[in-house]
């Protein structure tokens, strides 16, 4: 008799683990909320994201885009010695991916004499490079973005006037 009895006060027990395990089993095969909510969406609609629903972003998530280059930037430019001078310098910029098109005007250059020259370069944060070309002349340049601040340095490969290498500092308008 004593072994039926104990029989008996166990089968709760094994109850409620089978209960257990079969509730564990289900719950891994049934699709999260999200992927069920995105299998029954018309084509074209996407489900909630975790940002529009308050969740966090996913580690994988781009960081937000930073300021850039697109815009005028003003400043004042200066050649090292032994030429020394210098001047004013305004760059109009608008970047494309990581390309850069736009034009610079440096008031003061021995190379540059007409506002407007067309340049060409690339942006890849926090590093500006660019070049202007023609009309005799080669000038490569390179900045770092800092704000709304591109401190950089200019080198004249080929100029009329000579070889010339300078810095300059911009601010964003």
């Amino acid at each position: 008799m004593e072994g039926t009895i104990g029989l008996v006060a166990w089968r709760p027990v094994a109850a409620v683990l089978i209960a257990l395990v079969v509730a564990t089993c289900s719950a891994s095969a049934t699709p999260a909320p999200a992927q069920t909510q995105a299998s029954t969406l018309s084509p074209g609609l996407e489900a909630p994201s975790a940002a529009s629903s308050g969740a966090a972003a996913s580690p994988t998530s781009a960081p937000p885009a930073a300021g850039g280059v697109t815009g005028t930037w003003s400043g004042t430019w200066k050649r090292d010695p032994p030429l020394g001078g210098g001047g004013t310098m305004t760059l109009h910029l608008q970047e494309s991916g990581t390309n850069v098109a736009g034009d610079i005007t440096a008031q003061g250059s021995l190379c540059l004499t007409r506002p407007g020259v067309p340049l060409t370069g690339t942006f890849d944060d926090p590093t500006l490079a660019f070049k202007v070309t023609g009309d005799n002349l080669e000038i490569d340049y390179t900045a770092t973005l800092s704000g709304t601040t591109l401190t950089g340095k200019l080198a004249a490969v080929r100029c009329p006037a000579g070889v010339a290498t300078g810095t300059f500092e911009l601010t964003k308008s």
